[in-house]
């Protein structure tokens, strides 16, 4: 059949959905001599946005050089009839999402694949072949776009608005580098979207995360004039997301004046205005009387000046002495040592002002609440006849919110960088010292026999702490988010971590369990990015998900044989782990154990091993060498994708599957690994799995 006739023979529509065929599965020479034979083609704007998201710049230039664009000729006379790519009633405005990231539902639910009567084949074959661009070839693409962007009705503004939408990050700072602005309707579409009086405000602080300040202050505006005066409550997340813009203060102002102060966390909005040198905006709270207390205003003084905010710091300093009633904070700070100057430091009625506690039923005494003014806290080993022998739940100031210490006394307290236990302690509740930012040094007796959940969550200033060896167990969050901890000495045998119990000790370089850990939770060294050795012994039956996520200083590691299972994320992003032992009787290595352990090299699987699942070992980029072992049975899509220094894979005849069709979001097994040669048995399925993907493979 003559070209003429191909073209006369099919509509629009039709010539529409072989154009798209044909760029999914053609190379662009035979998509070249295709779109020749459709002669003109009406309806380019689907195909353009599938080359695009899926094939490239090269696909995108011949398809442009031949008259594409994104313009919908005859769209209100034409229906799409048999939906190919293109979901129902998709105007050009709409495709532009398709420059952007695929929605959750994947390929097939993006695209719309229903109703189709002309090419069947196109369903089954996209789920084999469609692959996502990488970010820089998306950028390359996104800039011949906006060079060519009159030419082929291209909208770049739609874009911005839609990279916001879907918090694509790469394509958000990609068009503001070239430029490109919000404009006037679409910065009302993200205001309008937002209903305040049904709370909706979740996804529109999602969207609001990735903007600029410029941005973020177009959004704003045109909020402003929806509001009509209105006063909305503060969230911790509405908060957290417009915290990076106070340097900005038309923003600063908005949220001061449209949000009910009496929801906010005054303390740390200030902390925000003060990390961004906002003294604008410490204008505007200190004409609102935020900083009018005097210990306020301190505290906010000694954060600057801690934190190295000097613009700041010097506004503060010369708000302080324009204000401040300096003979009369003087004289209540006399007062104040006057009191404590002429108390018995040892008598029960003293002791009674600065401690809460109860009785026991073994007739001891436990610390419920911390009263006193002191930098440094003498806990009594005895408040009268009684010894005393627990530390309560949020028994100290870090916990102020829930320890019921009056506000005046608050007003008065100062941050405690040291406690002195007595020897008589032997329990320490939940929370106890949690939050306490300040405390830099304090004692675990060694009659210590349990310490409870969160108890030192977030001391963030203590360096060093002993454990003593009655302590069995680390408990859930107990040593959690101490930043600055460096050295923790460990006397007893320890047998079970609990979950999150070491997650963002950031400091931390070294621990040693004396004997063998048996446990050891989800999270529990979660983002300890210094800690560059761990050792747990040798019978560890369970090891939680995520364990060490994010231990980028991680090295080596010997995963125990009594352990059955690698599970889920557990070395995930370890980007300095180069050697991995996993002994033989481990069974199962779970989804994205290893993923993104870049500096691994070569991994062995023992023949207990049976399954490898998705995405095990993806992204490991420096991995070469790949030794499975006679008895793995299944590896899971991803397993090994984008391993793309990956050289060598021995797959033994035990393997009975390898994942190769790909659903969603999911990886072939060994996709991306363009230098692999797979070792493998003649008849075997492995062979089989190389023939049909086209892989290089040799015969053991």
């Amino acid at each position: 059949m003559m070209k003429g006739e191909i073209s006369m023979k099919l509509t629009q529509e039709e010539k529409a959905v072989r154009l798209q065929h044909a760029v999914i599965n053609c190379s662009i020479q035979e998509f070249s001599a295709i779109y020749d034979e459709l002669g003109s083609v009406e309806i380019t704007a689907p195909a353009l946005g599938l080359a695009c998201r899926f094939r490239g710049l090269q696909m995108v230039k011949a398809l442009v050089e031949k008259g594409a664009t994104f313009d919908f000729l005859l769209i209100e006379e034409i229906a799409i009839k048999y939906n190919c790519y293109v979901s129902q009633g998709d105007s050009h405005i709409n495709y532009s999402r398709y420059l952007l990231k695929i929605p959750k539902e994947g390929i097939m639910e993006a695209f719309g694949f229903r109703g189709m009567t002309l090419e069947q084949s196109i369903e089954q074959d996209s789920g084999e072949v469609l692959s996502v661009l990488s970010d820089t070839e998306r950028v390359a693409v996104l800039q011949f776009l906006l060079e060519q962007r009159e030419k082929i009705a291209f909208q770049p503004e739609d874009i911005l608005y839609y990279a916001i939408f879907f918090k694509d990050t790469t394509i958000y700072k990609a068009l503001k580098e070239s430029g490109v602005k919000l404009t006037e309707v679409r910065a009302g579409t993200i205001a309008d979207s937002v209903n305040m009086d049904i709370g909706c405000w979740y996804e529109y602080n999602l969207m609001m995360k990735h903007v600029s300040a410029e941005d973020c202050l177009e959004v704003f505006q045109r909020f402003a004039l929806e509001i009509e005066g209105k006063k909305f409550r503060c969230t911790d997340w509405t908060y957290g997301i417009i915290r990076k813009h106070f340097h900005n203060k038309e923003i600063a102002l908005f949220f001061i004046s449209n949000f009910q102060s009496d929801k906010m966390n005054k303390t740390e909005i200030m902390r925000g205005f003060i990390d961004a040198n906002a003294v604008e905006a410490l204008a505007v709270i200190a004409g609102k009387g935020w900083l009018s207390m005097p210990s306020k205003r301190d505290k906010m003084i000694d954060y600057a000046s801690q934190n190295g905010r000097t613009e700041a710091l010097a506004w503060l300093l010369d708000f302080k002495n324009r204000t401040a009633d300096f003979a009369l904070e003087q004289k209540r700070a006399d007062q104040k040592l006057m009191r404590a100057l002429n108390a018995a430091p040892d008598s029960v009625t003293t002791l009674k002002t600065l401690w809460n506690y109860k009785k026991n039923e073994k007739d001891t005494l436990t610390i419920t609440n911390y009263k006193g003014q002191s930098a440094e806290v003498i806990v009594p080993e005895k408040i009268g006849k009684r010894i005393v022998t627990e530390i309560g739940q949020g028994a100290f100031p870090g916990n102020v919110l829930r320890s019921g210490v009056a506000n005046e006394q608050l007003a008065e307290r100062k941050e405690i960088t040291k406690i002195v236990l007595p020897e008589t302690i032997e329990f320490i509740g939940a929370s106890a010292f949690s939050y306490m930012n300040h405390l830099r040094e304090i004692n675990i007796p060694d009659g210590v026999k349990q310490i409870e959940n969160a108890a030192f969550y977030k001391c963030s200033a203590l360096r060093k702490l002993s454990i003593p060896e009655q302590v069995t167990i680390i408990p859930f969050k107990g040593f959690g988010n101490m930043t600055a901890l460096e050295e923790l000495y460990i006397s007893g045998p320890v047998q079970e971590i609990g979950q999150w119990a070491f997650d963002g000790c950031m400091s931390l370089k070294r621990l040693v369990f004396q004997g063998n850990v048996e446990k050891i939770g989800a999270y529990a060294f979660m983002d300890c990015k210094k800690l560059e050795e761990i050792c747990i012994g040798e019978r560890a039956i369970e090891i939680g998900e995520y364990a060490f996520c994010r231990c980028t200083s991680l090295k080596s590691f010997i995963i125990p044989g009594t352990l059955k299972e690698v599970k889920r994320g557990t070395f995930s992003d370890c980007q300095m782990l180069e050697s991995v032992q996993i002994s033989e009787g481990v069974e199962v290595i779970a989804e994205t154990a290893f993923c993104g352990c870049s500096s691994l090299k070569t991994i062995e699987i023992p023949s207990s091993v049976k399954v490898i699942k998705k995405d095990a070992f993806l992204g490991c980029e420096r991995l070469e060498k790949v030794y499975l072992n006679e008895g793995v049975e299944d590896i899971r899509a991803g397993a090994f994708a984008k391993c793309t220094n990956l050289k060598e894979v021995i797959l033994p005849k035990s393997v009975q599957r390898i994942k190769t069709k790909r659903r969603g979001f999911e990886f072939d097994t060994f996709e991306e690994c363009p230098k692999l040669t797979v070792i493998c048995i003649a008849g075997s399925r492995a062979e089989a799995y190389c023939k049909r993907k086209g892989l290089r493979f040799l015969y053991s």
